[in-house]
């Protein structure tokens, strides 16, 4: 395992002690998990951008297809 530093703003570090104490959670532990989740939203969030860029490229695709089948009939 890798040790991690990260510099908080105060604040940010009393919401984040409070909550993970609520939680029963240590700090290793919370950040952990914030961090799991983080980066299965990111991959959703790159996956959403992906399929959206295939889909227009699909799109134009079939716009062109119809058109040539237009000219044909």
């Amino acid at each position: 395992m890798k040790t991690v530093e990260i510099n908080l703003d105060e604040s940010k570090l009393n919401e984040t002690n409070e909550l993970r104490k609520r939680m029963g959670m240590t700090m290793a532990e919370y950040v952990s998990e914030a961090l799991t989740l983080y980066n299965q939203s990111q991959s959703r969030r790159l996956l959403e951008e992906k399929l959206h860029f295939e889909s227009k490229l699909v799109w134009k695709e079939s716009i062109k297809v119809c058109r040539e089948f237009d000219e044909l009939s």
